[in-house]
């Protein structure tokens, strides 16, 4: 029998900026269950965003001292730890450190102060509760936890920073192959992100790690018709840190040499003062947008001709703000690492290498910002439906919510 009642552990949904793409997730799920139970990480400072009616957001409370203390002796007794700690040669080939030792410790203890919050609420009882992790983190640990203890409804979801194990230093992410051996189902939302947790798990493991994957909404036409015609608007969308390697954008754009060229980028961080001199040093026009709610920037991509979306990041899973440019119908610029692949090809975009060329890839786009009307049209039709036929949300959220609902407890 289907639980009644979903209970959504988040980063910080909905309480902060950021997870935006919760948000269409839990709009179109919200109607298959009669409660959806937010546990959420971050405080809430007063920005919640709106959400369905039948959700309510219950905030995490700062773990006390001596709550923490606790916790860690306990995680001495933590038999996994120690099975995970003398296992590493074996199935990752590194040595036993301290440092993993405390990286495992750590995540024992955040994942114990959660399951001591979900007991206090009362939300673990398997006819009336599915624990849905969004991340395949210490959040994923403590309904595994709790697996093992007693029968719960149990799934969690992996993204690209907790799978892929390769971007890590060291190159390792704890308690994988327990997680998966608890939990209901593991889902990755690409096949690399599958692919990663195959190797981080026992092979008869494998057949609870499964690919479902995001999508995005949008009822909005693409603009198909641009007006200006020797003008261009380049666009990105990501956090300003430096994983996402902004700064190749500006070189990029500096290099092209266009004189009526806007790059206009979505999305704040630590980097923003750094990029924007970047930015003004290259004599590149650029709009910092800072971070940008959802729909006005799908609302800046119905109303203005945008002729490229960038993505120069050095690791992905696979970039929902892809997926949100496609909806648009605007062809992307990528590059080719995590899942990225996965969305972007020679048809509906550009993909090219993680250290790509730089004077080859502005060849390329001059040839395609110089070619006819058809031929750009054509490879922003390309664009448009390949978000349609793999990432509308409506579609793969419909599919997710069955997976939710078919979750029986280990």
């Amino acid at each position: 029998m289907p639980a009644k009642h979903l209970v959504l552990l988040s980063d910080n949904y909905p309480n902060s900026d950021g997870e935006f793409f919760l948000d269409d997730e839990i709009q179109l799920i919200a109607s298959k269950f009669e409660t959806i139970t937010v546990l959420c990480s971050s405080p809430n400072k007063g920005n919640r965003r709106e959400t369905p009616e039948n959700v309510r957001v219950l905030d995490m409370p700062q773990m006390r001292s001596k709550q923490r203390f606790l916790f860690r002796i306990k995680g001495l007794f933590f038999l996994p730890l120690w099975q995970e700690l003398f296992g590493l040669k074996k199935r990752y080939g590194i040595p036993t450190t301290f440092l993993i030792f405390k990286i495992l410790l750590e995540d024992y203890v955040r994942a114990s102060h959660l399951i001591q919050e979900l007991n206090k609420h009362q939300l673990t009882d398997p006819q009336e509760h599915v624990l849905y992790s969004y991340w395949h983190d210490y959040k994923a640990l403590a309904i595994s936890i709790l697996s093992k203890q007693k029968v719960i409804k149990s799934i969690a979801r992996g993204h690209g920073w907790d799978l892929d194990y390769k971007r890590h230093k060291p190159q390792y992410l704890p308690y994988k192959n327990f997680m998966a051996k608890n939990l209901d189902l593991s889902i990755s939302i690409s096949d690399f992100g599958k692919k990663m947790l195959e190797e981080m798990t026992e092979p008869k493991l494998h057949r609870k790690i499964i690919v479902s994957k995001l999508g995005k909404l949008n009822s909005r036409k693409p603009k198909q018709v641009k007006e200006e015609l020797n003008t261009y608007i380049f666009c990105s969308c990501s956090s300003l840190i430096p994983l996402k390697r902004v700064h190749k954008i500006i070189e990029f754009c500096a290099a092209l040499g266009l004189e009526n060229l806007k790059w206009v980028h979505f999305g704040s961080g630590e980097l923003l003062q750094e990029l924007q001199l970047l930015a003004k040093n290259g004599k590149v026009e650029a709009t910092f947008k800072g971070n940008t709610p959802n729909h006005e920037i799908l609302d800046f991509y119905h109303n203005n001709y945008v002729d490229l979306f960038i993505n120069f990041s050095s690791s992905e899973g696979i970039p929902v703000s892809i997926m949100e440019a496609q909806s648009a119908g605007i062809p992307v610029l990528a590059t080719a690492v995590g899942g990225t692949s996965e969305i972007v090809n020679n048809e509906n975009g550009f993909l090219v290498e993680k250290e790509f060329n730089l004077k080859e890839v502005v060849t390329i786009i001059q040839k395609y910002l110089s070619s006819t009307d058809e031929e750009k049209q054509r490879k922003r039709n390309a664009s448009c439906e390949n978000w349609k036929q793999n990432y509308n949300a409506v579609t793969n959220y419909y599919e997710f919510v069955k997976l939710l609902l078919s979750a029986k407890g280990r």
